[in-house]
């Protein structure tokens, strides 16, 4: 469930991210992006 939950936040915030132009809202995206991606699990090797 969230891995779900975490890839559907990302579809999210890239699709609103392509939408504006307002650069306060796209560096508060690409923040949540960020943050977002910072929780994916590392690779083992």
């Amino acid at each position: 469930m969230d891995n779900f939950i975490h890839t559907e936040n990302l579809k999210l915030f890239r699709k609103v991210l392509d939408e504006t132009t307002d650069e306060s809202k796209r560096k508060c995206l690409l923040e949540l992006i960020r943050d977002e991606m910072a929780k994916e699990p590392k690779p083992k090797q």
